[in-house]
C-alpha cells in the first residue's frame, strides 16, 4: 500500500513540475482577440519556427505560440512531431487573415508524407491555439489582434 502511495505522490510532483515548465514557456507576452487573452511563447528565429508546439505536450485554453515574421510571407506549416490538434490563425496588420481549424497529429508520416497548411494571402505572423478555440470564441476574419508584451 505504501508503494502506491509513493509512486503516486511521485506521480504527482512530476505532473505539477511539467505543468510550471509549460506556464513558464507561455510568458513571452499577450495576443487578445475578441477580449479574450491569451499567454503566448513568440517565436522568432528559425529554430523556434521550426518546432513550433511540438516541443510541449499539451497547451490550456488560454495559451498559444505567436510565430512573428519580417514581413509579409505565406509561410507552410505542418504537424510534425505535434502531440495534439490545434488550430491555426494567419494574421496580416494586426488582422485575422485566415483561419485554419482542427489540424490533427500526423504520427508515423514521413516528413514528405505530412500535410501543408498556408493561409490564402500573405500574413506577418501566425497563432497557434488549441483546437476549437477559434469556434469556441467566435473567431471570424477580419478581427482585430492586440500584441501585447
Amino acid at each position: 500500500m505504501s508503494k502506491i502511495f509513493l509512486l503516486a505522490l511521485a506521480a504527482s510532483f512530476i505532473s505539477a513540475s511539467c505543468n510550471l515548465e509549460t506556464s513558464k514557456f507561455f510568458n513571452d507576452g499577450q495576443v487578445e482577440i475578441k477580449n479574450r487573452k491569451l499567454d503566448v511563447a513568440v517565436s522568432d528565429d528559425p529554430q523556434e519556427l521550426r518546432l513550433g508546439l511540438s516541443v510541449v505536450s499539451e497547451i490550456s485554453e488560454s495559451q498559444g505560440m505567436l510565430f512573428v515574421y519580417d514581413g509579409p510571407s505565406r509561410p507552410n506549416f505542418w504537424m510534425k512531431d505535434m502531440k495534439f490538434p490545434i488550430d491555426i490563425v494567419w494574421i496580416r496588420s494586426n488582422r485575422v487573415a485566415d483561419l485554419s481549424l482542427y489540424l490533427e497529429p500526423e504520427p508515423g508520416k514521413k516528413d514528405r508524407e505530412l500535410n501543408l497548411y498556408a493561409p490564402s494571402a500573405d500574413v506577418d505572423m501566425v497563432l497557434e491555439v488549441t483546437a476549437g478555440w477559434v469556434t469556441a470564441n467566435n473567431v471570424q476574419i477580419g478581427d482585430e489582434v492586440k500584441i501585447i508584451f
